[in-house]
């Protein structure tokens, strides 16, 4: 997994002749919807990094986490939108904090759809009490009186009639990640003990649009179907020859009974050839390839039966969806005829994500077209597409805002930060490098070394190329000096035992900056410590 949690893939940026090292980040989602429902940040006033966190462990195990909050548009029917979310929906997460009324209504109705649902509740969450009144002069309280008014405790039995609470799993939503009450920790083991009613509602779901076929066809079908949906719900361990033989039998069944493999089955196959391929050894470039190409053809083939005008939103999710292949792709060969082919691909799914209408996809597609830029620079017009790359993150960030969606705004944050850096290579070395300075900096408000000690290593460590930039062109001492400050946070992280391929790209960075200091102070001592780093 990557270093943001996210399902995420780092793109490395390699400096001329200096072997300084960045890294960049995509977003990606899963294929199986999961209602989040929860109270808003004035009732509740650490929901959204919390929700940051929940969202990060559910997309990591091949979920599309939604925010009802943000699914329901204003002059929408609430009670209709709901309905639609909750019946096609495979999973709902459940934050109890604030006891809010919308909460629990909404929990009502999963259950009563018979929905997989993880009730979450903080250790010291409270029925957020003076936001229930629309003013202080309703409550027939004084000011004083008013704002003494404590919250207390929740008490299922007492505020929720027979209802115990014993199904509930307690988290400590500002625990260290090492933690055994960190949100990420409890949810993985609320997801693992759901697993089997997840992968029945997988299968429920997903043959919803099936033509109704008689008893015999249809357990022809969910066959392989089963073993697709264990594959890709981590039920089973993938094993690729026995995949790709599921897939054919899909195949052959939906053609035998005159049907089409249905969307949301399709993009589901692919995307299981992506979980095995982030499976495989590094090492194993052939292997990952294949599974890259594998899901290529797949989405090639969704492609072939959807158009932009008739199906756009599946149109630009499989579009979306084929860009991030193609980068990854570009990690591995032909990185500039990849990246462009990512370009190309979500430029034709942002044509529908648009702002205005899906804010969500639009700036999840928005960060990777940026990142897509970002890599292409590294091999042909670094200044145009750095410069691509900088309005796509600044786009992204619209949506990315540090206070709702704290963790994207890093992520994005430190992709803005790499782009800003590459294009101080070749123009405006100063004002570029200050800017990526800065753009990390705002990454390390969110990304801090007790809650997510990876994404801050990986953070610490392009802030550190920042300053060793920079130092080329101004206080060199200084800079450097900043230089190897952060390279060494980042080495509190990674370690040789633990993370011997970035511990070894570290260490080279900072061997890197004790050599450029050692040209303006204490010669031999810093040569000494470039020495000890490169070893």
């Amino acid at each position: 997994m990557s270093e943001n949690g996210e399902r995420a893939i780092s793109g490395q940026a390699e400096d001329k002749g200096a072997e300084t090292k960045v890294s960049s980040t995509l977003g990606i989602e899963g294929e199986l919807p999961c209602l989040i429902v929860y109270s808003e940040r004035e009732h509740v006033d650490y929901i959204y990094p919390m929700l940051s966190l929940i969202e990060n462990v559910l997309r990591d195990k091949g979920f599309k986490p939604l925010r009802l909050g943000d699914e329901i548009r204003s002059g929408e029917d609430y009670l209709e939108k709901l309905e639609i979310l909750i019946e096609d929906c495979i999973l709902g997460v459940v934050i109890f904090d604030g006891f809010r009324a919308n909460v629990l209504f909404e929990f009502g109705f999963l259950k009563g759809r018979n929905k997989p649902t993880i009730l979450l509740q903080s250790r010291d969450a409270y029925v957020s009490v003076r936001t229930l009144y629309e003013t202080q002069k309703i409550s027939g309280l004084g000011e004083e009186e008013f704002g003494r008014l404590k919250n207390p405790p929740i008490n299922h039995p007492l505020h929720f009639s027979d209802f115990s609470g014993k199904h509930i799993a307690h988290f400590k939503w500002n625990a260290r990640e090492d933690e055994p009450l960190h949100p990420s920790t409890v949810l993985e083991k609320e997801l693992k003990k759901n697993s089997e009613a997840i992968v029945e509602e997988v299968k429920t779901v997903k043959t919803r649009t099936l033509p109704k076929l008689e008893s015999a066809p249809l357990k022809e079908f969910s066959k392989p179907l089963m073993r697709v949906i264990k594959f890709y719900t981590g039920a089973e361990k993938i094993d690729m020859a026995n995949f790709k033989t599921a897939y054919d039998e899909l195949i052959t069944v939906a053609q035998k009974y005159g049907f089409e493999l249905p969307y949301d089955l399709s993009v589901m196959t692919a995307a299981t050839c992506l979980l095995k391929a982030e499976e495989i050894d590094w090492r194993n470039v052939e292997e990952r390839i294949d599974c890259f190409n594998f899901s290529i053809n797949i989405y090639q083939e969704i492609l072939a039966s959807v158009s932009s005008e008739k199906d756009p939103h599946e149109y630009s999710d499989v579009q979306k969806k084929i860009g991030d292949v193609y980068y990854e792709l570009s990690n591995y060969q032909e990185k500039n005829v990849n990246c462009k082919e990512a370009i190309n691909a979500y430029e034709k799914a942002l044509k529908v994500y648009m702002f205005e209408r899906f804010p969500m996809d639009y700036a999840m597609t928005q960060n990777n077209l940026g990142t897509a830029y970002s890599t292409l620079a590294e091999v042909e017009d670094k200044v145009e597409n750095c410069n691509r790359a900088i309005g796509a993150y600044t786009e992204a960030l619209k949506v990315y805002m540090f206070e709702r969606f704290p963790m994207d705004y890093a992520m994005t944050q430190n992709n803005l930060g790499t782009a800003y850096r590459t294009l101080a290579e070749v123009e405006d070395k100063v004002e570029n490098c200050n800017k990526a300075i800065k753009a990390h900096k705002e990454a390390l408000k969110v990304r801090t070394f007790e809650r997510f000690p990876m994404q801050y290593a990986m953070t610490q460590n392009n802030l550190g190329t920042a300053y060793s930039t920079l130092a080329e062109v101004e206080a060199k001492a200084d800079n450097c000096k900043k230089a190897i400050g952060a390279y060494k946070k980042a080495l509190k992280v990674r370690t040789f035992e633990r993370f011997p391929m970035d511990y070894a790209m570290t260490q080279n960075n900072l061997g890197n900056a004790y050599s450029t200091l050692a040209e303006v102070e204490a010669n031999a001592d810093n040569c000494n410590r470039a020495i000890k780093a490169y070893k």
